[in-house]
């Protein structure tokens, strides 16, 4: 079992569902550069969801040795 694995894997997978619904609705309301505020928030999100996921699987290793 690897910790926190999951919960990386669901930002991971949330974040880029979110991302693409947000391109479907194309708000224009509020921007940062070429997104919209809930594509940054998707990106920020799928960073985070990927760190998660790699500091758990290294974790893992570190205290199976």
């Amino acid at each position: 079992r690897i910790v926190g694995l999951h919960m990386g894997l669901y930002c991971i997978m949330y974040s880029a569902v979110r991302f693409f619904t947000e391109t479907l609705r194309s708000d224009e309301r509020m921007q940062i550069g070429v997104f919209s505020i809930s594509q940054t928030i998707s990106i920020a999100l799928m960073i985070f969801g990927v760190d998660m996921a790699v500091w758990s699987i290294k974790r893992n290793k570190r205290a199976e040795q």
